[in-house]
């Protein structure tokens, strides 16, 4: 596990990275994170996960559900958006995951691919599936044998409540949203 920030802090082992500080510079961020994982521990695993520091994470089910999907081929899984690109985009607001394939496709996009440095605001989850696209790795279909998704982009209490369904953004996610009774 590693953490990247703006800056590097002397009392918590974070990997600065001289960036803009605040939500709306995070572009750059998440593809310099991307570039260190591939530079520093592409060999250390098969998966590599992106979360923010308000995710909530089964490690269990995630290990069990990547067990369906080969990490030689480019995988890009999340919660899938139906905006933003013409393929939809997996939304990061809690996590990303991404195949070693993907991560070395990333990596080594072409100099004047869209992985440009002068893009420094907008939300980077969708800057990353737009590049991703590109580089042609699609967003995955992540939902289980019984149709159930396996990604769930908000607060588990809404979850649990059943407000999910009535949540900012809901119309938007590409599986539609299953009330639970």
């Amino acid at each position: 596990m590693i953490f990247v920030s703006d800056h590097e802090n002397d009392s918590f082992p974070t990997i600065g990275f001289n960036t803009t500080e605040g939500k709306i510079h995070m572009v750059p961020r998440i593809f310099k994170a991307f570039d260190y994982i591939y530079e520093h521990h592409l060999n250390d695993g098969d998966w590599f996960l992106r979360s923010d520091d308000d995710a909530y994470v089964i490690m269990e089910n995630l290990r069990h559900s990547l067990t369906s999907y080969n990490p030689t081929q480019k995988w890009y899984l999340r919660s899938t958006y139906i905006f933003g690109t013409r393929q939809g985009f997996n939304s990061g607001g809690a996590t990303i995951v991404l195949s070693k394939k993907a991560l070395d496709t990333l990596y080594h996009r072409p100099a004047n691919s869209c992985r440009n440095e002068k893009i420094t605001r907008g939300a980077d989850d969708l800057e990353l599936g737009r590049c991703l696209l590109e580089l042609g790795v699609k967003p995955s279909n992540t939902r289980d044998k019984l149709n159930r998704t396996r990604f769930h982009p908000y607060r588990p209490i809404d979850h649990i409540l059943g407000s999910h369904c009535t949540v900012r953004g809901h119309q938007r996610m590409k599986y539609g949203c299953k009330e639970v009774s």
